[in-house]
């Protein structure tokens, strides 16, 4: 089978299967070692440019393909993968689209030999930072390192008075295990500005500093407990402009003369309409294939815009239809914000209605509740998950109000939500720790899943959400009750040594097709590979890379 073009592969087909060609069959004799990734240079990948980079490792032979995050799977031949004899570093030429937006991104390699665990890296459009004498910025770009004393690390800007400084740190959002705590200092020493955590950032923090008079300023990064090491990691974004302008994109300031916006500005909510410089899942609406990948486990239902009905305003807003199925998001912003949906039910069953803000580093709790036309309330949402779900089954089709707010009464910034409405739903979840596997032709493999059920209390079938050649799976049926299954799969002895197959794996209420099913995620296997992660775009992940090895 051709392999796809990262245009044809923002949405994976269930099982994409790549052919065996640089390493013959014939010439596989043994199980060949487990490839792995120890480093990556450069660590940020220029956005709009075509990147060198070279990855160092071991076993980095037959490489077939580089996937991302944000690009899903490349071949190697589009990316100009060449290995050196020994195996040990490989050499890419990585083109990134203009339209791209900077942010964290992960890296593997496809090989004959196995799929390597992740690495993390950085997408940017800011221009890299020269650090001068005593720590001196100058203009807009990016700085990156580790924290080498427990004091932290120190950058100095010149500003003239009522100038804008805009500064952001990644870390955790790549996995890093620095807990960043950012001050900004006067040329007396005295500190002007203080942040540690930043809604919406997880542990990383932002400051937005307008300096009250012309001189130096300190811009001071240190670990939250004063640690130091090659894994406190960091990525300093710079900005500055005069005061009173800001923008909620970032260039290159001698081209488009944009600042660095404060990350507050950017909510989830935006992510329909527009773009999110460094947010968890935010790509530029030209990238809107790369966005929908990200968001993959929600491409079953009809998106709809709501962007701009949902946003508080001085007048009194008429409540927005929402078709059966619909999948959007939209934003609490105002004080004790009540927002209110009119539903419009098709057919009689049940329907799981999931909102859900802070899995996408958002900073609300939504509630729920259902009414029917007369007002009275036919069901109120219950937590499952650190989401609200509220589960109804229709008697009748007809019109219905949902309405949402926020359980706190919590306003202002980073107040965007997604709600999706789910027909005939499975009512429970599927999670894996395993993320890659390497199999022998004619071999098995056990999986082990945890089931969280929301309702649902009977046996779960699993299998391919579509049929798989060569691939099938044995004892695949977890019991009544159960939390945890152990299905195993099993490999037609016929398959080529080397080849990978991208699987998707999903559980049912009942063998058949067509009954109510769930896919089976890997975010847990990204949480154990990065412990420090903050990175909601990984909770819905759902691919288990298989290698085929020779037969044992």
């Amino acid at each position: 089978m051709m392999i796809p073009t990262p245009a044809s592969t923002i949405w994976w087909p269930v099982a994409l299967v790549l052919a065996l060609s640089t390493v013959p069959p014939a010439t596989i004799e043994a199980a060949p070692p487990t490839p792995e990734i120890t480093s990556m240079d450069p660590f940020v990948w220029k956005v709009g440019a075509t990147n060198a980079v070279i990855i160092k490792g071991k076993n980095l032979t037959g490489v077939r393909g580089l996937w991302t995050s944000r690009h899903g799977l490349q071949t190697g031949e589009a990316v100009g993968a060449t290995t050196d004899d020994a195996g040990g570093q490989l050499s890419l030429t990585v083109p990134i689209d203009g339209h791209q937006a900077p942010g964290p991104l992960a890296i593997r390699l496809v090989t004959t030999n196995g799929v390597t665990a992740a690495v993390m890296g950085m997408l940017e459009e800011l221009p890299r930072l020269k650090v001068g004498a005593e720590g001196m910025l100058d203009g807009h770009g990016f700085v990156g390192g580790s924290i080498a004393r427990k004091a932290g690390e120190q950058f100095r800007v010149r500003l003239v008075r009522n100038q804008d400084l805009h500064v952001e740190i990644v870390a955790g959002r790549f996995g890093s295990k620095l807990d960043p705590v950012l001050r900004i200092l006067d040329e007396s020493g005295s500190e002007r500005f203080f942040v540690q955590d930043s809604p919406g950032l997880g542990v990383d923090c932002a400051a937005a500093f307008r300096a009250p008079n012309e001189g130096v300023y300190t811009i001071e990064l240190r670990d939250s407990q004063y640690g130091k090491g090659n894994d406190l990691q960091f990525h300093l974004r710079l900005g500055t402009e005069l005061a009173g302008w800001s923008s909620a994109q970032v260039r290159e300031a001698e081209q488009h003369k944009d600042a660095l916006a404060s990350p507050a500005a950017r909510m989830l909510a935006e992510l329909q309409t527009k773009p999110m410089a460094m947010g968890i899942i935010a790509t530029r609406p030209a990238a809107e294939a790369s966005r929908r990948h990200q968001l993959a486990p929600l491409s079953g239902y009809p998106v709809i815009d709501f962007s701009a009905g949902t946003k508080p305003s001085a007048e009194k807003r008429q409540p927005s239809v929402v078709p059966d199925g619909a999948s959007f998001n939209a934003s609490l912003d105002g004080v004790d914000e009540l927002q209110t949906y009119i539903l419009e039910i098709g057919e009689p069953g049940p329907r799981r209605f999931v909102a859900m803000s802070r899995r996408f580093g958002g900073e609300r709790d939504p509630v729920m509740r259902l009414k029917d036309t007369t007002g009275k309330t036919l069901a109120v949402a219950n937590m499952f998950n650190n989401e609200a779900v509220l589960r109804h089954d229709f008697k009748r089709p007809g019109t219905y109000q949902l309405e949402v707010w926020d359980a706190a009464g919590q306003h202002g910034g980073h107040g965007g939500y997604h709600l999706r409405i789910e027909r005939d739903p499975a009512n429970f979840e599927l999670g894996t720790e395993t993320d890659a596997l390497r199999i022998p032709a004619g071999g098995t493999a056990e999986l082990t899943v945890a089931i969280d059920r929301d309702g649902y209390d009977g046996p779960v079938h699993f299998g391919p959400a579509t049929p798989v050649d060569g691939v099938k799976l044995v004892e695949a049926a977890a019991k009544e009750d159960s939390k945890e299954a152990k299905p195993k799969l099993k490999l037609d002895d016929s398959l080529a040594p080397g080849t990978t197959i991208a699987l998707k794996l999903r559980g049912r209420r009942g063998e058949e097709a067509t009954v109510p099913g769930s896919p089976l995620f890997t975010g847990a296997a990204w949480r154990k590979r990065f412990p420090d992660l903050y990175s909601p775009m990984f909770e819905f992940e759902d691919t288990i890379w298989v290698t085929v090895l020779p037969k044992e």
